[in-house]
């Protein structure tokens, strides 16, 4: 049951993306420091250096965000909404600035002008350790309940509730 889901989730995914007509943005992207999600995403459970903090609300089908510059791009997780900023992890942005993780290289800095644009949210698949979107049972149910209104809804296709 669980390969079928799994087969049915990315499916889907392919084909909204294939009837999507979205084209690339550009925002100035700075970078977010600590992690935070405001629909209860457990940070232990994903990649948290690639987490993306946008402005409108976390979206049940537009999850998974490609942000590119200077050559480089990196798929990020929409996990919380920030107050006005279009805000990327703080390894996310440094990559993308200079080449190099926080890790390695770490730089300083703010807003810079780079595109984005949603993807499939098969392309954030590698940023969750089960392959399953980590939703804490407890502060996640506002979210989820709005994701089942419409069973077509990506999230509610693949989401684990701790």
């Amino acid at each position: 049951m669980l390969a079928v889901v799994s087969v049915l989730f990315f499916y889907t995914a392919s084909v909204a993306a294939a009837l999507s007509t979205k084209q690339a943005l550009t925002a100035g992207i700075t970078p977010h420091v600590e992690y935070s999600s405001s629909v209860g995403v457990i940070g232990c459970k994903i990649n948290t250096s690639r987490v993306a903090y946008w402005p409108d609300d976390v979206d049940c089908n537009d999850i998974c965000v490609e942000v590119s510059y200077g050559g480089r791009s990196v798929h990020l997780l929409k996990v919380d909404k920030s107050t006005g900023a279009h805000d990327v992890s703080y390894d996310a942005w440094n990559y993308l600035v200079y080449g190099k993780s926080a890790k390695e290289e770490p730089h300083m800095g703010g807003a810079v002008e780079m595109q984005y644009q949603f993807v499939p949210a098969d392309r954030c698949k590698p940023l969750l350790f089960d392959g399953k979107l980590p939703l804490s049972a407890p502060n996640s149910m506002g979210y989820v309940g709005h994701c089942l209104m419409g069973r077509e809804q990506l999230v509610c296709q693949k989401l684990r509730a701790h």
